[in-house]
């Protein structure tokens, strides 16, 4: 049996990833594919931190041609526009790929980012009427 990752060790591992996919350029694939937005990779990174610190599952990181970021494990992928948002979530059965039905830990991760966002604007929110 394989011991998880130490947390430090994941976040180590996510933030290069994320840090090799920032520095991509327009045209990074040969196929004009677009550069790296910014809100793409906040997001990813707040889920990616999110999951190491909740010993959730490590995630393979990969852009995306439209200046998005693919989250995934062999069940799951969630891609990250480059807007920051989160849609595609797809989990993948023995036979079959499901997109209409998300696997319960991501709409899990999903809503716990929105939520976490809701909450800071929230704050912030609060802050700037006192």
């Amino acid at each position: 049996m394989t011991r998880p990752l130490p947390f430090t060790e994941v976040r180590r591992r996510n933030e290069e990833r994320l840090n090799e996919i920032a520095g991509l350029t327009g045209n990074w694939d040969g196929e004009g594919a677009a550069p790296m937005a910014d809100a793409a990779l906040d997001a990813a990174w707040k889920v990616l931190d999110w999951l190491a610190r909740m010993s959730g599952p490590v995630m393979r990181v990969y852009p995306t041609r439209d200046a998005g970021v693919s989250l995934e494990t062999d069940d799951l992928e969630m891609v990250v526009t480059r807007a920051g948002r989160f849609e595609g979530v797809v989990y993948r059965t023995m036979a079959e790929i499901v997109t209409d039905y998300p696997h319960p830990a991501a709409t899990w991760i999903v809503r716990q980012h929105e939520d976490s966002i809701t909450h800071r604007r929230q704050n912030r929110h609060r802050k700037e009427s006192t």
